[in-house]
């Protein structure tokens, strides 16, 4: 303790004096004694003269950093034994380590496995039922260490093994028949949480208390989020005897009402502040005021409390004001992200029928999105082409492409990865593979016979040996030998395709003890960069060209590891197209069976024939890709993320890329020896929507990769709601605990249960999911809306009923859009219909923006609820084409409608002369008045919802929605799935005007106009009506 007499230049605070006062650590004595400053408060305490002793009304925020330390804390039995202990290890820098230990019989066991909790007893339990009998009350806290502090001062006290949250009914029974229960919670979230949850556990006792740490200040209002003050600082500070403690017990609480749980769903917090503080700060906040004028502001405020706190409220209502402004944006950012992971991709609009419906099929078998299939097939396309094959985008900038892609499967362990690379990669290969080992051995046959004929007369040149079997794909390769490789047959694209590409990049320099350049040569192949090798022995191989095409799986946390920050300096991960796997369930086929590897293996043996190509843009395509390259310059560019901008460089030529491959795909569907070298609109436009669709994966990998992030908490939340719905456990919905168990790891990754229920409380203010109950009992499901209900995921049964029709997929040339049905909202006889990619014959339209391509521009749906139409059944068989020992295999029993007009429709296995209504339709919310209708079964969209007040607002909003959206149709009725009045029903809409129209409807709400005076709305813009 230091004492410290005032001076001229430290006065007295309170009596203005500069001597005869003195300061005694954080406490004073005015030897005038003036009355205590404000801020400041007379003690029970006096010095040897009979002066009080003025103490801080609050002077400390948070606990102070402990010293470095190890301590121990152990655990008797109730029957006296030596049981289990606490060891708590603090630094000295602020971080602390605290682990449970066990006695096995000989030594101390770092866990308590095996250990039932109930028979763990409080703390000091021996002594604390001693002080019961003695008719003693029984002060109940948060930590060993503030138990001790209290028993220090001859009062009994006691806590529970594990600190906030762990108390049990056993506990209770150890403190049962206590004259009272002094209940002493930290001051902060977490430890009025778990005080809040004794105190329901005590409530059946005769009489239950409460003590206070700092009592009067005002930030039991304003609570932190940890490291809050306990009554050990308080018995520190102010030292403080046992009179004092027993003097500040209270009955009740002092205040009316305690923060004591988590708010309430869609609830803001409220501050409570002393007269009008508050409104103070708020204003120096709004006005913006900084430098002196701030201080002196603060200090003007601080009336009533400490200017320390008020500077302190000052920052929260700065950052609560920072983060509102925020909000709007990061609530977009996560419905598109969360809109990344819906299997939007309907393969029928990227590949020709005889593809796209098998691999859908199997695709929903094994319970993947179609996006995996198509991402494998186009790899393995990619290293078909003939070395040399390139397509020029801009001669002048010297701007070619070669058709290689490097490709990647991100999905947990056992999320049926490997057979992916089975079906639509190896076992394809495999037949054109053994066919040229069969070429080869015939050959070999032939040039031994001619050989040796040779050998016997030596007339003439000798024969030459033949071509070497080509090498189709390959599963470990060296650094060293991928040139190598290359320069045997320089005609062949070299393809890799690895189970694991942690693998790969994890072995790199493995032969050349960590010295070579293996990671900087795969970034080279990427360009189709030639490579000339010289060696001591002289040149060892030189290439002009060198091509690669790499297809591998990996696990989200191993490619989180290998991105560490994402910022991708060297651009490696930029290279590669990523699909992700999010956890799904799969079918069995039950007996259907389709001949997706002969399918696969006649395309695969086609685009192998064809020649070396050199492909160009048609006019029209390259009007299309140069507004593209320019839109991804600007997205470059504006970009923050150093990763990002690398992935929107990279962009440019994958989108070159992607479509040399499906070109190619078209082109061998349609039987050509050899493709058109122009690659026309409709393919580039495919190219795009995939490329963005690329795009937005990465994205997601991006922001789901920060543990310490609100999104990527957010992220995992939502998948977590999703798979227990799928899994049909608790309904989907999701509990702290569960929350927690999902970071799996070490535990100090994990977030506490506090904040978890913290993260689900800002997941639904960002516009995702629902919560249920309150504090402990808190719950989050990823759908919007419950009213408390919890939702019926569907079962296997109800989905094995339904299957999906899929009728003639329309190829790549123009086509004229056929009518729309006009009977919304019900299934019936018109479907929905639109063009395939039309090559406008007056220009451009405008240019897709690329941040929501992966969305689906129109909607190719049946409709809810009407007959059935008359179809023919026909068996139809699929065989695999100009295979030697291919045979025909029954695809699936399909019935085809009278007119191929049809895209996709959605009928009942049993048909029916009634209407039925369909119960496999869910409802998602992307704002509280616009949402839309979704088939579960396969995740189409079916109609979008515009919840209006008015009948005269719904027809002003179908009005202008008209104007906005001219293909858009809408039908006003009653509301049957939203809380308002009135639906207007929306057909032939994107996601993403869906997403214009949800902004609208809330600019209206915010700015309270009044849609009845509405004249001209533009519709996704902030331009006031």
């Amino acid at each position: 303790m230091s004492l410290q007499e005032v001076t001229s230049h430290e006065p007295c605070r309170h009596c203005g004096k500069p001597d005869g006062c003195y300061r005694l650590d954080k406490l004073e004595v005015c030897r005038r004694g003036a009355s205590p400053a404000p801020g400041w408060k007379a003690t029970s305490k006096k010095d040897n003269d009979g002066h009080v002793f003025y103490a801080p009304i609050e002077s400390r925020q948070t606990k102070d950093v402990r010293p470095k330390n190890r301590r121990i804390w152990e655990y008797p039995s109730r029957d006296g034994k030596t049981f289990v202990r606490v060891v708590r290890l603090d630094d000295g820098y602020g971080k602390k380590k605290i682990w449970q230990e066990h006695f096995d019989g000989k030594v101390w066991v770092k866990n308590l496995k095996g250990i039932d909790r109930a028979d763990i007893p409080v703390y000091r339990y021996h002594e604390v039922q001693q002080a019961i009998k003695e008719g003693k009350n029984i002060f109940i806290v948060e930590g060993e260490g503030v138990a001790d502090a209290l028993w220090l001062l001859g009062l009994a006290a006691t806590t529970n093994i594990g600190g906030a949250g762990k108390w049990r009914d056993s506990d209770s029974e150890d403190v049962y028949g206590a004259t009272a229960h002094v209940l002493c919670p930290d001051r902060d979230k977490p430890g009025v949480e778990h005080m809040d949850s004794v105190y329901a556990k005590l409530k059946g006792t005769p009489t239950v208390k409460w003590l206070l740490a700092y009592p009067d200040s005002s930030l039991w209002q304003r609570l932190p989020e940890s490291k809050g003050v306990d009554l050990a600082d308080w018995i520190s500070d102010y030292k403080l005897s046992a009179d004092d403690l027993r003097a500040a017990i209270v009955d009740e609480l002092p205040f009316k009402k305690l923060p004591l749980l988590t708010p309430q769903p869609h609830t803001p917090h409220t501050v409570t502040v002393p007269d009008n503080t508050l409104e103070q700060v708020k204003t120096l906040v709004d006005n913006n005021v900084s430098g002196a004028l701030l201080t002196e502001g603060l200090n003007a405020a601080a009336f009533t409390m400490p200017v320390r706190e008020v500077r302190t409220l000052y920052e929260e209502v700065l950052e609560e004001k920072e983060q509102l402004v925020a909000k709007s944006e990061q609530t977009q950012t996560l419905s598109e992200l969360i809109a990344t992971q819906s299997p939007l991709l309907d393969l029928t609009r990227f590949l020709p029928q005889t593809f796209a419906t098998p691999l859908t099929l199997w695709s929903n078998w094994m319970g993947m999105q179609p996006a995996v299939a198509l991402t494998a097939l186009l790899s393995a396309v990619s290293s078909l082409h003939k070395a040399g094959t390139q397509l020029e985008i801009c001669r002048e900038q010297n701007f070619f492409v070669p058709p290689t892609l490097y490709t990647a499967l991100v999905g947990e362990s056992g999320q049926r990865k490997s057979p992916v690379i089975k079906t639509i990669i190896t076992d394809p290969l495999e037949p054109l593979e053994q066919a040229d080992e069969d070429r080869y051995q015939a050959e070999y046959k032939e040039y031994e016979a001619t050989r040796q004929q040779w050998e016997k007369n030596k007339q003439g040149k000798p024969p030459d040996e033949p071509e070497p079997p080509r090498l189709y794909y390959f599963t470990d390769a060296t650094g060293e030998a991928i040139p190598i490789q290359a320069a045997k047959d320089r005609s062949k694209i070299l393809y890799g395709v690895v189970d694991e590409l942690a693998g790969l990049f994890g072995s790199q320099n493995a032969y050349r003890g960590g010295k070579g350049s293996d990671r900087q040569d795969l970034l080279s192949y990427f360009s189709g960069m030639g490579k000339k090798i010289l060696r001591v022995t002289g040149l060892r191989s030189k290439l002009k060209k060198m091509y690669l095409s790499l297809f591998g799986t990996i696990q989200p946390e191993v490619l989180k590891r290998l991105m560490r920050d994402c910022n991708d300096h060297d651009g490696q991960w930029a290279r590669f197209l990523f699909a992700n796997m999010p956890p799904a369930i799969a079918r069995i086929s039950r007996g259907r069976k389709i001949a997706i590897v002969e399918l696969l293996t006649a395309l695969y043996r086609k685009i192998d024939r064809f020649p070396e190509m050199a492909y160009h843009f048609s006019f029209a395509a390259q009007q299309r890709y140069d507004l593209v390259f320019d839109e991804l310059e600007l997205l470059r560019i504006g970009c923050l993320s150093p990763g990002l901008r690398a992935v929107y460089s990279k962009a440019q030529g994958q989108i070159g890329r992607i479509a040399i491959n499906l070109h190619c795909i078209w082109e061998a569907e349609k039987g050509k020896l050899c493709p058109d070298a122009e690659i026309p609109l409709e393919i580039l436009e495919l190219a795009i929507e995939l490329m963005a669709f690329y795009i937005r994966q990465v994205k997601y990998f991006h922001a789901s990769f920060d543990d310490s992030e609100q999104m990527a908490r957010s992220l995992k939340l939502v998948e977590l709601s999703k798979r227990f719905e799928e899994a049909q456990k608790n309904g989907g919905w999701v509990k702290a605990s569960d929350f927690q168990q999902a970071f799996g790891g070490k535990k100090e990754k994990r977030p506490n249960a506090n904040t978890a229920r913290k993260i689900m409380q800002e997941t639904v203010d960002l516009g995702q999911g629902s919560i249920k109950g309150t504090g402990c009992h808190m719950q989050f499901h990823w759908r919007r809306c419950f009213d408390d209900h919890p939702p019926t995921p569907p079962t296997p049964d109800t989905l094995g009923g339904t299957r999906q029709k899929l009728g003639e997929t329309p190829t790549a040339q123009t086509q004229t859009p056929q009518a729309i049905d006009k009977k919304l909202g019900f299934i019936g006889e018109g479907v929905t219909s639109s063009s395939f990619l039309v090559e406008h014959s007056q220009g451009i339209s405008p240019l897709p923006n690329l941040e929501n391509l992966c969305i689906p521009l129109s909607l190719n749906i049946a409709a809810i609820g009407s007959p059935p139409r008359k179809l023919k059944n026909l068996d139809v068989t699929t065989v695999a084409p100009q295979e030697p020992k291919g045979t025909e295999v029954a695809l699936m029993e399909r019935p085809q409608p009278e007119t191929p007009a049809v895209d996709v429709s959605i009928q009942n296995e049993q048909t029916s002369t009634s209407p039925q209504k369909a119960t496999n339709v869910e409802l998602v919310m992307l704002s509280a008045q616009v949402g839309y209708l979704k088939a579960v079964w396969d995740n189409h969209i079916l109609a979008g919802l515009v919840g209006c007040e008015t009948k005269e607002s719904a027809r002003l909003c179908q009005k202008q929605l008209k104007e906005r959206y001219k293909n858009a149709d809408s039908k006003i009725r009653k509301a049957k799935r939203l809380q308002v009045p009135y639906e207007l029903l929306v057909h032939n809409v994107s996601i993403e005007q869906l997403h214009q129209i949800a902004g609208w409807v809330e600019f209206l709400l915010v700015s309270g106009a009044k849609p009845e005076s509405l004249t001209v709305v533009e519709i996704g813009t902030n331009s006031s009506p």
